[in-house]
């Protein structure tokens, strides 16, 4: 009898669906929690994903405005980009080690990765296994999914702002004569004022700049200079730094000059016109430096005690001078390459501790100078690809012409670049 009972309830407790509404809503809760959390999971991993992605965005950026100074660049790019990682395991998400430079050809916009002069950076950070600072997940986890490794990455190109095809730069003011013309981003600033004469022409692009533009004067008939003007700043880097470039090279560092000096120092006590200069060769004066005419000179550095002298119709390649005195340079010379612009790098330098002087009808091709007094360049002036700093004024004549890089142009050593002045 008992038997028979408890077959009839078993039997009409199977058969009773009352239950199954509370069941069902145990397995939907369940699954809902389970889906919520796999939401959760995949959610912290794409919020950890962006944030990795801005702190190299930004590092990659900050560290381009110091290039081609790796070690700077470096610097900059890990002390901004740690400012976006500030959870457990951020803290190696972002390391030296994630920096690679190399140069990009702005005629190929190939990066060529090691190669120097430097004026592109690659960085890219993660929360990876192999660093030991994985994301955790807390769901996924259940179908053996413990972690998201999550890498990211980000390259930015040094680049100038208006005026990073070349210019002259004064923190003074800049004053020029008449019938010259500028093209290809080439830029006037002056700190205090720009001063041209009549009938000058600036092409697109091309900037007349200055703190305040009350300070600008003009003569008559200048193509260009009402769009040119811009109101603008800079601190100027070049000029504070020749003193300790030039008491390095007399010491007989190499880390400020460019790749084609491989040998020396040769220590003189003078240079003379007749004296032979040995290629690649860094030589360090005790007196005058004086090249005298009529020479064709390449692949050599000249630091020296007193004035650097060049005289007139020589054919200077690859030349690297340096003074605490003047440099002077006589008229009808060439100095620098042909076609600057398709190389992307500077190919001759002028640093100079008083003032740098030119005479006329020279032709000056990819060259950087920096003077901690007066610039001064002469008339009928053919320029392609000069960048110039001057602490004092910036001075010359008529029937110049200079045209810019338009992708601007880098230096190979370490110590200045085209784009060393900061806004």
């Amino acid at each position: 009898m008992f038997r028979l009972i408890f077959k009839n309830r078993l039997a009409a407790f199977i058969r009773r669906e009352d239950g199954w509404v509370t069941i069902w809503s145990i397995f939907m809760i369940v699954a809902n929690i389970m889906i919520l959390g796999v939401a959760l999971d995949y959610a912290n991993a794409f919020r950890m994903k962006e944030k990795l992605q801005a702190a190299v965005d930004a590092a990659a950026l900050a560290a381009a405005i110091d290039l081609p100074d790796m070690g700077l660049a470096t610097s900059a790019g890990l002390s901004i980009g740690a400012k976006f990682l500030n959870e457990p395991g951020d803290e190696i998400a972002l390391q030296a080690f994630d920096f690679t430079y190399g140069f990009m050809n702005p005629q190929t916009n190939q990066i060529a990765v090691g190669l120097k002069p430097f004026n592109a950076v690659m960085v890219s950070a993660g929360r990876l296994e192999d660093r030991g600072n994985e994301l955790k997940t807390y769901v996924v986890r259940l179908i053996g999914k413990n972690f998201w490794d999550i890498s990211v990455s980000s390259t930015a190109i040094a680049s100038g702002a208006l005026c990073k095809g070349g210019g002259l730069f004064s923190d003074t003011e800049v004053l020029s004569g008449s019938n010259n013309d500028y093209s290809n981003k080439f830029c006037l600033y002056g700190r205090n004022g720009v001063k041209i004469s009549s009938d000058n022409s600036f092409s697109t692009e091309s900037k007349i700049e200055m703190r305040k533009l009350s300070n600008f004067q003009q003569g008559g008939n200048n193509r260009g200079a009402r769009d040119a003007l811009n109101k603008n700043q800079y601190t100027l880097k070049m000029p504070g730094k020749v003193s300790g470039i030039v008491a390095s090279l007399k010491a007989g560092s190499f880390a400020d000059l460019p790749s084609y000096i491989k040998f020396g120092p040769v220590y003189k006590s003078k240079i003379e016109e007749s004296d032979y200069l040995e290629p690649y060769t860094l030589y360090i004066v005790n007196d005058v430096a004086d090249l005298g005419s009529h020479r064709n000179i390449s692949n050599v550095a000249i630091v020296a005690k007193k004035e650097v002298k060049v005289g007139s119709y020589n054919q200077l390649h690859n030349v690297f001078f340096a003074s605490m005195d003047k440099i002077l340079l006589g008229s009808n010379n060439t100095i620098g390459s042909a076609n600057p612009c398709s190389s992307g790098k500077y190919n001759s330098f002028i640093y100079s501790g008083s003032n740098i002087e030119f005479g006329s009808n020279n032709a000056l091709n990819g060259i950087q100078m920096a003077s901690k007094d007066q610039l001064k360049l002469g008339s009928d002036i053919t320029g392609q690809g000069i960048y110039a700093e001057a602490s004092g004024l910036i001075d010359f004549g008529s029937a110049d012409h200079f045209e810019g890089c338009p992708f601007g142009l880098i230096s190979e050593e370490s110590t200045f670049s085209s784009f060393a002045l900061v806004r």
